[in-house]
Parts: C-alpha cells; sequence; structure tokens
C-alpha cells in the first residue's frame, strides 16, 4: 500500500494514534481504488467500494487501539486532531469545511470520523493539487509542529 508507506516514511519514528489513523485512511483508500476498479462494471459498486474502505477503517483502527493501549475515545480525539492539522496544513477554509458530528457509541464514531477523514484527505488534495499521500504528510508535519 503505496500511501501507508509513503507516510510511514515520512516519520519513521511515528507511532502515535494520528499517524496511525492517517495510514489507516490512506490503506482505506488504497482499498477503495482497487475495488473501485474491480467492480466498476457491475451494479451497486459504489456500496461495495464504501464498505470495503469502512472495514479497513474499523480494523485498522482497532488494531492501532490495541497496539497503544488506547480507547476508543482516544481515537476520536487523535482523528480530530489529524483534521485540524489537515485544514491548517493545506489552507483549507475551516468555515467551510464541514464538521463531523461525534456522538452515540465511541467505536462507531471513531470509524465515522475515519471515514470523514479520507472525504476531508481526498477535498484537501484537490485543493492543493497534489495527492492524499501528500496531504498527510503536511499534516503530520503539521502536528508535530504542534
Amino acid at each position: 500500500m503505496a500511501q501507508f508507506q509513503q507516510v510511514q516514511e515520512s516519520d519513521p519514528d511515528a507511532s502515535d494514534l494520528a499517524a496511525d489513523a492517517l495510514s489507516v485512511v490512506g490503506a482505506a483508500a488504497e482499498v477503495g481504488a482497487a475495488a473501485e476498479v474491480g467492480a466498476a462494471a457491475e451494479v451497486g459498486a459504489a456500496a461495495e467500494v464504501g464498505a470495503a474502505e469502512s472495514q479497513v477503517i474499523s480494523f485498522g483502527l482497532t488494531a492501532s487501539m490495541a497496539r497503544h493501549g488506547a480507547g476508543a475515545e482516544d481515537v476520536v480525539e487523535a482523528i480530530l486532531a489529524v483534521r485540524r492539522a489537515v485544514i491548517t496544513a493545506t489552507g483549507l477554509e475551516p468555515a467551510t469545511e464541514p464538521v463531523p458530528l461525534v456522538v452515540g457509541d465511541p467505536r462507531v464514531a471513531a470509524v465515522n470520523l475515519g471515514v470523514y477523514l479520507l472525504g476531508l484527505l481526498e477535498r484537501a488534495a484537490v485543493v492543493t493539487r497534489t495527492d492524499r499521500a501528500t496531504v498527510s504528510i503536511r499534516a503530520l508535519a503539521q502536528l508535530r509542529a504542534g
């Protein structure tokens, strides 16, 4: 998974939840793109692609929680920090960026935020005329800078 490797290589010492969340979302995007190509001719392909991405995000965030001994609430906080970093690092207008709602079960909220983050990375890539990996690397640098 090229984006996952690019993000990890940009900061090989990154072992925090925010870096993991970016990597997980990057991996989900690549799985979604592969599913999109494979299912392009099928009816209902978009639903299958979205389901594949959500599953990768769910499994990846669960693995990150186990790796860091963190709870779903910690993942939610980490993804919201990534959101702020992406917006700042790419110059997106905060007033026009949707604000994700975080309600209900924290595990479900974390997965939903992961899906939201995937869309945010895509929007930021379009605005900056780059790709999701470049946006992710910029966001990691912003997080490190504080």
